[in-house]
């Protein structure tokens, strides 16, 4: 046999339809991600999963203020709004919405390092003109009156 438990998971969710790749869009494509297409399973194995056996000891809104709350507002909500985007920005393309058709669609990270700075671009397509760049962040707003 071959490959690791963690290889072979993700190969399995990718033909299973279950985990979507999103690839650095450059020439050197160092890095690729892997994301789970289903929100409902993505949620559990993220903060159910880890901590079922600590669910029988709270109430449920202990619980997601505990585990839950601060992590779906600072990076599981940003994360999936940019999952929402790319899915957008494709149907855009595909349905003739944008002007500068793109062929590719991903993230950028740029490494400077004469001015040692590392950057991330989040949404980014290629087109025949080249890159073009979307800033799509996700904020989260509570009502205090």
């Amino acid at each position: 046999g071959g490959g690791n438990a963690c290889t072979t998971g993700v190969q399995t969710g990718i033909h299973a339809s279950m985990v979507w790749i999103l690839t650095e869009i450059s020439e050197y494509k160092k890095l690729t991600f892997y994301r789970f297409k289903d929100n409902l399973i993505h949620f559990y194995y993220r903060y159910i999963f880890p901590n079922s056996d600590k669910r029988n000891f709270l109430s449920d809104k202990d619980f997601f203020d505990i585990f839950i709350k601060e992590d779906l507002e600072k990076n599981y909500l940003p994360e999936k709004f940019e999952q929402i985007s790319i899915e957008f920005l494709i149907h855009l393309n595909k349905n003739g919405m944008i002007k500068e058709k793109f062929y590719d669609i991903g993230t950028f990270f740029c490494n400077d390092q004469a001015m040692k700075v590392n950057r991330q671009f989040d949404v980014v397509t290629l087109s025949d003109k080249g890159y073009i760049s979307y800033e799509c962040k996700y904020t989260w707003f509570t009502n205090n009156n």
